[in-house]
C-alpha cells in the first residue's frame, strides 16, 4: 500500500512521521507550504513542496500511483489538491485537527460561554454583536458572490471519505452543526504515552485553570465559582501561549475583585519544568467548551489531577465513555469546593493511567493501519 502525507504545521510534522516510520506501508512525506520552514529531524523522509510548483503538479499527475492521501489540516492549499485529484480514484482521508472548524465564525459563538461573550462585549444590552457580524459578513458574502472557507469545506467533503479524528461524541456534535455533511468518521489512535510523567503525591493546596491564555477557555465561568465558594486555595492560570493583553487584563482584574489567589502564569517553562508545574496542583479545571489542549489534560491524567470539564465539552462524554474518572464543572465542581474533596483518590489515579496506556498502545496504530488495509480491498 502506498500512502502521500500532506502536511503543513512544522509543529506537528515528526509526530505525524513517528505514526508511520515503522509500519510496512510505503510513504511519502509531503511538506505543502510557500515556505520551506521545517526544521525537525526527518529532514530526510520530507520533500518540500510548493504549491503550484512544478514538482506539485507532477506528484497532481501521478496520484492514482497511491492509494491513500491523507490531508493534515485542511487550508486553501488543501482545498485546492483535492479539486485537482476529485476524479481520482483514490481514498482521502482527513486529519482533522480542530481549527479548521472551529475557527469558523459560527463555530466561535457555539464555545465561547454567556459570561465570556459578555465580558467581551460581544454580547450587551441582550444583542449579540458577535453573531450579528456573522450574519451580516455571509450576507456581504453572498453580495459579491464570494466563495467562503465553509463553501469549500462543503464542496472538499463530497469528495473525502474519512474523517480521522479521536473523539467520536465532538465528531458528531460537529457533524451536527455542519449539517451532516461531514466525511465517515475514523478513530485516531492517540500518539504521545507520556510513560515520563509520573504523579507527585506531594500536591499544593492549589486549582489549575485552562490551558492557554485564549478566551476560549471561558476562565470567568470557573473563577467565578471558585469565588461564589469561597475557595482559599491558591489558583494558576497558564497564559505563556496565546496571550491577549486586554483579555488578560480583563480576566486579572476579575480574580482580583473575586479575592482568589490567583497568579498569571506568562513566562515560558521547558517541558520538564511544565510537568513539574502541572505536578504541584490537586485539580485542573478547564471551562472550554470543545477540545482545547488535549495533551495538557493528559499530562494532567498522568500526574494524577482530578479533571474537570464542562458538560458542554464533548471530551468529558468521551473520557468517560472510555471509563476514567473525569468530573463535570456544573455538577460536581461547587459540591467538591463545599467538601473541600479536590484530591483524586489514588485508586482512581491508577485506572485513569491504565485506560491512557491502553488508549496509546500499538495495538491501536496496528487497528488504525487494517482500517487503511480494509479500504482498498
Amino acid at each position: 500500500m502506498k500512502i502521500a502525507h500532506f502536511l503543513n504545521d512544522n509543529k506537528f510534522v515528526d509526530k505525524h512521521i513517528k505514526k508511520y516510520i515503522e509500519c510496512d506501508f510505503e510513504n511519502d512525506f509531503f511538506y505543502l507550504n510557500n515556505e520551506n520552514n521545517y526544521s525537525g529531524s526527518h529532514k530526510d523522509k520530507v520533500v518540500y513542496l510548493p504549491p503550484e510548483s512544478e514538482a506539485y503538479n507532477s506528484i497532481i499527475n501521478g496520484i492514482e500511483t497511491y492509494d491513500i492521501v491523507i490531508l493534515y489540516y485542511l487550508n486553501s492549499d488543501k482545498f485546492r489538491l483535492i479539486e485537482a485529484i476529485k476524479d481520482s480514484k483514490v481514498k482521502i482521508i482527513w486529519s482533522f485537527y480542530g481549527a479548521e472548524l472551529y475557527g469558523l465564525p459560527e463555530f466561535r459563538q457555539l464555545t465561547l460561554s454567556e459570561k465570556t461573550q459578555k465580558a467581551l462585549k460581544r454580547i450587551s444590552y441582550k444583542i449579540n454583536f458577535g453573531k450579528l457580524r456573522m450574519l451580516i459578513g455571509r450576507y456581504l458574502n453572498k453580495l459579491k458572490k464570494k466563495k467562503t472557507k465553509i463553501h469549500w469545506l462543503q464542496r472538499s467533503c463530497q469528495r473525502i471519505d474519512y474523517f480521522l479524528w479521536y473523539n467520536e461524541f465532538e465528531y458528531e456534535l460537529l457533524n451536527k452543526y455542519m449539517g451532516q455533511i461531514l466525511p465517515t468518521f475514523m478513530e485516531a489512535p492517540l500518539n504521545n504515552a507520556l510513560n515520563e510523567v509520573e504523579p507527585d503525591p506531594n500536591k499544593e493546596n492549589s486549582l489549575l485553570i485552562g490551558n492557554s491564555a485564549s478566551y476560549y477557555n471561558n476562565h470567568l465561568d470557573a473563577l467565578d465559582i471558585l469565588a461564589k465558594n469561597r475557595y482559599k486555595g491558591k489558583v494558576s492560570l497558564p497564559f505563556s501561549y496565546l496571550k491577549n493583553d486586554n483579555y488578560v487584563a480583563l480576566i486579572e482584574k476579575y480574580a482580583l475583585r473575586s479575592g482568589l489567589a490567583f497568579k498569571i502564569i506568562d513566562e515560558f517553562m521547558t517541558y520538564s519544568e511544565y510537568i513539574t508545574f502541572i505536578n504541584r496542583h490537586k485539580a485542573a479545571v478547564y471551562p472550554s467548551y470543545r477540545q482545547m489542549g488535549l495533551g495538557n489534560i493528559f499530562i494532567g491524567i498522568r500526574c494524577g489531577l482530578k479533571i474537570y470539564l464542562s458538560d458542554k465539552n464533548p471530551t468529558l462524554k468521551w473520557l468517560g465513555e472510555k471509563g476514567m474518572k473525569i468530573y463535570s464543572i456544573e455538577q460536581d465542581l461547587s459540591k467538591d469546593l463545599i467538601k473541600n474533596n479536590l484530591t483524586l483518590e489514588p485508586a482512581h489515579i491508577a485506572l485513569n493511567n491504565n485506560i491512557y496506556t491502553s488508549m496509546v498502545s500499538a495495538e491501536q496504530d496496528k487497528l488504525l493501519f487494517n482500517q487503511f488495509r480494509n479500504m482498498i480491498k
